[in-house]
This record gives C-alpha cells, sequence and structure tokens, in this order.
C-alpha cells in the first residue's frame, strides 16, 4: 500500500552513470512498494530507489550541476589552451 505516496509512472530514467533505469511499475499492475520492491528483487538486477525532486530542488541542482560542469570546462579548456611542450 502507497499510504497516500503518489507512485511515478514514467517508464524509464536515466541515472548520472548513464544507467538506463525501467521503473518496476511498468512490470504489473499492483503497484504497492512492497510488491515492486518484491519484483525488482526478483529480476536479479541492480536496483535503484529514488525519489523525485521539487521543482525548487531540481531548479537548485541543476544550477549546482551547470557551475560544476563551468567550472571544469573551464579547467579543461586552460589546459588544452596551454602550449604543448615536447
Amino acid at each position: 500500500m502507497n499510504r497516500g505516496r503518489r507512485l511515478s509512472l514514467a517508464p524509464l530514467a536515466m541515472t548520472s552513470d548513464g544507467a538506463l533505469v525501467v521503473n518496476a511499475a511498468q512490470f504489473q499492475d499492483d503497484t504497492s512498494l512492497e510488491t515492486l520492491l518484491r519484483v525488482a528483487t526478483a529480476t536479479g538486477l541492480e536496483i535503484f530507489i529514488g525519489v523525485v525532486l521539487p521543482d525548487d530542488h531540481r531548479a537548485r541542482l541543476v544550477k549546482d550541476i551547470d557551475d560544476a560542469a563551468a567550472e571544469l570546462a573551464s579547467r579543461a579548456g586552460g589546459k588544452l589552451a596551454r602550449p604543448r611542450r615536447r
């Protein structure tokens, strides 16, 4: 029983490490969390458990990721722009 929690029915997602995750809710009609965990475990595959972030948290996280990516790109660009010594 979900006890008032909403279950995302998005069929799949991609993780930051590039894994494609299929929603266990797509496997069957019973979407109780206990059943979904049992079904997912029965596959013998790696399990990803997460929550969908609210818009304000997601926006903040995307900004932080963008800032970090800009800093890393700047470092990489600086290294590429330096003349190579042979």
